[in-house]
């Protein structure tokens, strides 16, 4: 968000608007703050949590003519996934939109895993949503989020996925 002003500036009013309409906040109107939930996946999406999932493959199976045999180690790149150009036009930009509905069904399935995929999706997903919501709706409501010099996100990827340097930012109240 630090990156881009005006998004940040966008979310900040969707937010307000929301907050002079509703004064206690419950699940259910957490779960209407549509705007914010796409800047959250999006983040997910530059910058996945986890850059692999590794699994064994459990039986033979054929794949685009191709035998991948039982116990071989898989690896999903999350990362590569979530920057294909194919899939994701632009996949440096942070372009919230993409997570619009209509935008949203046109992702094929597997193309967006943050939390994995299948019978090994994490649980706790809606959780780290829901906290991430909550953490950034008060950010955003109540600071301006800059960057304190001209900084590339450069990932260091590993298990987790996070910054190969820190990331210095100027919190500004409103």
């Amino acid at each position: 968000m630090a990156n881009n002003p005006d998004i940040q500036q966008k979310l900040h009013e969707h937010l307000s608007d929301f907050d002079e309409k509703n004064k206690n906040m419950t699940l259910e109107q957490l779960n209407e703050l549509t705007f914010l939930d796409q800047c959250i996946k999006e983040n997910l999406r530059i910058s996945p949590p986890v850059a692999n999932i590794v699994r064994i493959v459990g039986q033979d199976t054929l794949l685009d003519g191709h035998l991948v045999p039982k116990n071989l180690l898989s690896l999903t790149f999350v990362h590569a996934i979530h920057h294909d150009e194919e899939i994701y036009p632009d996949p440096e930009v942070f372009d919230p939109s993409r997570f619009e509905p209509e935008n949203f069904a046109k992702i094929p399935p597997g193309a967006f895993i943050a939390f994995g995929d299948g019978p090994r999706h994490c649980i706790g997903d809606r959780l780290a949503i829901l906290e991430s919501k909550i953490i950034f709706s008060n950010i955003i409501k109540k600071f301006r989020v800059e960057l304190v010099d001209e900084q590339e996100l450069r990932l260091k990827i590993d298990l987790l996925t996070k910054p190969e340097i820190p990331l210095k930012f100027r919190i500004i109240p409103r």
